[in-house]
């Protein structure tokens, strides 16, 4: 009848290997010299095949060794974090998160979050879910995400400001707005094209931005904004975060509008289910507000 190699077997092996004999690998496993050898020539029994083999005082792999030696690292290394998630699991710790964060959010500040969760993570699956505005609120009011970022809390809900956002109206250096030395008339803005992201939201959710414009074309994402505004069609309001390096290069032109009040806003963090949220999520909440000073990225 075949018998197994058993995982106590191949860590035996791992760690012979590893300490290049068994002395050290007797101190690591606190098994004596006896038991290891013993272990692995039934090893190599089972398996029909030399791992090992002795040069003076030291113990070398053999070709076949080499290839599962490799393997048996992942193997253990996978075991081990079986036996972590296990652990997670027996304390509350979830095995998914979602987490919806407007497009308006510092990519920067987000990807530190995401850095400094994932080695904490234990195996919790993360879903990011990119909205806008109402779609943030629909997905807060429903229950759908663990986590939002959002410009804007839904009544009912307590919230923790995360992040301040300055917007710009801008254009690209070809626009003929571009050549506007003096302020603009938000009356003259309001006769030229504006592009603007879909809210994705309910029709009765209302309009957020400065959205006067007599004509208007609807995109799906920030990209397709920047790729209108590298032809030189309309204009748009965009967070400066996000085209820092376009203003700076002088490829888009921040429009002075007369008598406008500078458009700042904050997001906020808010957890739908506080009660409800579990070590992981805790986790990533900490870590968000830990990483929100984003004011630099």
């Amino acid at each position: 009848m075949y018998s197994p190699v058993t995982l106590e077997q191949w860590r035996i092996f791992n760690a012979v290997v590893r300490h290049g004999g068994y002395a050290q690998a007797g101190r690591e496993l606190n098994k004596s010299h006896s038991s290891l050898h013993h272990a692995l020539a039934k090893m190599q029994d089972l398996l029909g095949i030399q791992l090992l083999r002795v040069e003076g005082k030291a113990v070398k792999l053999t070709e076949e060794g080499e290839v599962l030696f490799r393997r048996s690292t992942r193997l253990l290394e996978n075991a081990e974090e079986l036996q972590r998630t296990a652990v997670s699991l027996s304390r509350g710790w979830e095995t998914e998160l979602t987490l919806a964060v407007e497009s308006v959010f510092p990519t920067g500040c987000l990807f530190n979050t995401l850095k400094a969760f994932y080695p904490l993570s234990q195996g919790c699956r993360l879903r990011i879910r990119d909205t806008v505005i109402g779609a943030t609120t629909t997905a807060i009011e429903k229950k759908e995400v663990d986590l939002a970022i959002t410009s804007s809390v839904p009544q009912g809900y307590l919230g923790t400001s995360i992040a301040e956002v300055d917007m710009l109206a801008v254009v690209h250096r070809s626009h003929c707005l571009a050549q506007f030395t003096d302020s603009i008339t938000e009356r003259e803005l309001s006769g030229h094209l504006q592009i603007v992201i879909s809210e994705r939201m309910p029709a009765h959710s209302r309009d957020k931005g400065w959205l006067k414009a007599e004509q208007r074309w609807t995109v799906d994402n920030m990209g397709v904004v920047l790729a209108c505004l590298q032809q030189g069609i309309g204009f748009s309001m965009i967070p400066r975060h996000q085209i820092r390096n376009e203003l700076a290069s002088g490829d888009l032109v921040a429009l002075k509008i007369e008598n406008a009040v500078q458009k700042k806003f904050w997001l906020s963090l808010v957890v739908p289910q506080p009660e409800g949220l579990g070590p992981a999520g805790q986790l990533l909440r900490d870590l968000l507000l830990q990483y929100s000073d984003c004011s630099s990225q």
